[in-house]
């Protein structure tokens, strides 16, 4: 089920005959042309630039991103690499998504 917000409300969608919860076998799926996805921009950016693939349903994007999460164990003891990825990710994400571009909005 999609639960897709738009200028008339809330609607949900129930998929079709095919599924799966990995996202490049949904856009292998998509580029054959077998069917809709809804993934993640960073996902479809590069199809989006070429032309391999279409936005559809633009009206019901959603508002806010979909956050990048990161999970260790404690601040405590952090060990110097998992530091510095940490600080590298929230100095990479803290601005607008590197993958976006103003033709993609």
């Amino acid at each position: 089920m999609w639960a897709l917000r738009g200028l008339a409300g809330g609607h949900r969608v129930k998929g079709g005959p095919l599924g799966t919860n990995q996202g490049e076998r949904m856009l292998a799926l998509a580029r054959q042309g077998l069917g809709i996805v809804r993934l993640s921009e960073y996902h479809v950016a590069g199809d989006l630039r070429a032309g391999k693939l279409l936005r559809l349903l633009g009206e019901y994007e959603e508002s806010e991103a979909d956050p990048i999460c990161l999970t260790y164990q404690s601040r405590r003891n952090l060990s110097p690499a998992i530091r510095c990825f940490r600080d590298f990710m929230i100095e990479k994400f803290a601005g607008p998504n590197p993958w976006c571009t103003e033709a993609l909005v």
